[in-house]
């Protein structure tokens, strides 16, 4: 008897050890989660940031093919701030800055940010082939 109440001791503690370690992997992955989801959140204003007054000049570029940045805004967890004016190398040959822009959407004005694209080639016209010109019938050559 002695034996059987501390064979089901035994194997209700290690359920119960096993249950607790199953809830603290589950309250550590759902916060990572989350973390993730908000890290790529979508943030909105109501009236769209005006760029800083004043000219920024355009320093010389620092290495060859690079490309101006002229607007850029980052999110700093409360508002937009202004990061433009800035030079950037293309991360492969042949790409293309598309700048990025304010776009106004039902819950407030948005940045979608700025972009490299690759263009896809255009492929070559293809025209029907030439025909030999026609001789009326009936005249000598």
């Amino acid at each position: 008897m002695w034996n059987k109440q501390y064979y089901l001791y035994k194997n209700y503690s290690s359920q119960l050890l096993n249950m607790n370690r199953a809830l603290q992997c589950i309250l550590i992955i759902i916060p990572l989660i989350l973390l993730a989801f908000n890290t790529h959140a979508q943030h909105y204003v109501k009236r769209q940031p005006g760029r800083p007054t004043g000219v920024v000049q355009r320093p010389p570029s620092p290495v060859a093919n690079s490309v101006w940045i002229e607007e850029d805004w980052k999110w700093n967890g409360k508002r937009f701030m202004w990061a433009g004016g800035y030079w950037a190398r293309p991360p492969y040959a042949g790409a293309v800055w598309i700048p990025g822009r304010w776009v106004h959407t039902r819950y407030g004005w948005q940045w979608v940010a700025g972009r490299w694209h690759r263009p896809t080639p255009r492929p070559p016209v293809s025209r029907p082939p030439s025909r030999p010109p026609t001789r009326p019938p009936g005249r000598p050559h």
